[in-house]
């Protein structure tokens, strides 16, 4: 049989969470023009409330499909179920893992964290050369991954896929989210990578559960087509052998076969080397204008100008920290100042205490020169060296949005 290709069997569209916000926004122009008083505000805050719901419903349950498509199940027809891993590979639950599977001729996915894969490179191997699908869990599976915009969620998805790339040789086309967690920024990403999102139907919290209420879950839960979620980590060898073994009891006795997810999915496990890439946005309009920025002198000096800490560890001096101190203090003493006395005066009745209120902005303008003088030039070179920070850092932003990622993950 031969599997869809990536390029194939993944299309562009228009994802729930752009449906629902495009939908909410335009629900609330019109509650907003066409409702008053307290009618439109509790409109309001009802679908606000229901948004949020949603959007929230949308991040933790990966079946919903709100941010990019994930596939949970199979092809059904056949009795077939797919088993994968995640969260290996794991140095003392692996091996284990990977025996029972030997032993009963049996192919599993496993979702490799990339560090882990680095770090246990001949497990990384041994999983690719007795058959399984070794594919996709983010470089370090922290539990803020979820929180990453686009760029860092790049770097870890990346990180990872370049790991497993250079280890074993194959390039990954399925991932898994950690938790099956997802946010707005992962479809685009994911579409950059070449990868796609993988999830399940029957999930076990095998990390949490007794072997008994695993299998038991597994037996209620499966159905023609299922993708089961298990761990090759946090288990004594074991507790990792007893459980798959009692795993694969149950799923022949209701009759199921155990069947590589590729041919459950009818999808390809792997990029093919020297995938075509595709820029992130590349071909829009603040992109064209950010490559004309790049070409620019002064974007590329501010490139070549990197300040990094070491520029501003020299201990400032005391003349610098008073006068900050005394420029600080005139914004306090300011407008503040004149508002106080103001109020003061009405509430007493004295419209002489008015006069206090410009003599004390005239005075703070006094401070402010003053602390400027104390300054001198220890607050000019600081400001010169905050200037060229962040003209570096907006070189940097403009260059790696003018230039395109990689699909297959190269670039990390």
């Amino acid at each position: 049989m031969e599997f869809i290709k990536y390029d194939e069997g993944v299309k562009k569209q228009v994802s729930r969470f752009q449906w629902s916000s495009l939908t909410f926004l335009f629900s609330a122009a019109a509650v907003f023009f066409l409702s008053s008083g307290h009618t439109r505000t509790v409109l309001l805050a009802a679908m606000l409330v229901a948004y949020l719901i949603l959007f929230g419903l949308g991040v933790a349950i990966l079946r919903l499909n709100f941010f990019c498509p994930a596939l949970c199940s199979g092809k059904k027809g056949g009795m077939q179920v797919a088993i994968t891993f995640d969260d290996g590979p794991d140095p003392v639950a692996t091996p284990a893992v990977l025996d029972v599977l030997a032993g009963r001729a049996i192919k599993a996915a496993f979702f490799c964290i990339g560090q882990k894969v680095a770090q246990y490179p001949d497990i990384a191997r041994r999983i690719v050369a007795e058959g399984h699908i070794i594919a996709n869990h983010t470089a370090h599976h922290f539990w803020w991954t979820n929180f990453l915009r686009g760029d860092g969620l790049g770097r870890e998805i990346n990180c990872a896929q370049k790991a497993i790339r250079e280890t074993t040789g194959k390039i990954p086309a399925f991932f898994r989210p950690p938790a099956g967690l997802t946010n707005p920024h992962l479809a685009k990403v994911l579409s950059v990578s070449g990868l796609t999102c993988i999830g399940w139907d029957v999930r076990t919290f095998d990390t949490r559960r007794t072997k008994d209420e695993v299998v038991k879950t597994i037996a209620k839960k499966t159905r023609d087509g299922s993708i089961i979620l298990l761990h090759d980590a946090h288990k004594s060898p074991q507790e990792a052998t007893e459980l798959l073994e009692k795993v694969l009891e149950v799923l022949a006795g209701n009759g199921y076969t155990v069947s590589p997810l590729e041919q459950l999915l009818e999808l390809a496990a792997y990029q093919n080397e020297g995938t075509p890439t595709e820029a992130m946005d590349n071909n829009g309009l603040f992109s064209l204008l950010a490559r004309w920025l790049t070409q620019t002198g002064f974007i590329r000096n501010a490139l070549e100008d990197d300040v990094g800490p070491d520029a501003i560890r020299t201990r400032p001096s005391v003349r610098f920290l008073i006068g900050l101190t005394l420029m600080g203090i005139s914004y306090i003493i300011g407008w503040p100042a004149v508002a106080f006395f103001t109020f003061l005066a009405a509430y007493l009745d004295k419209p002489g205490i008015l006069v206090l209120g410009p003599a004390s902005y005239l005075f703070s303008h006094l401070l402010f020169f003053a602390g400027m003088a104390l300054a001198g030039q220890d607050g000019i070179n600081y400001g010169r060296i905050i200037l060229r920070w962040t003209s570096h850092r907006i070189a940097l932003a403009l260059t790696t949005r003018a230039t395109p990622l990689e699909r297959n993950g190269t670039d990390s």
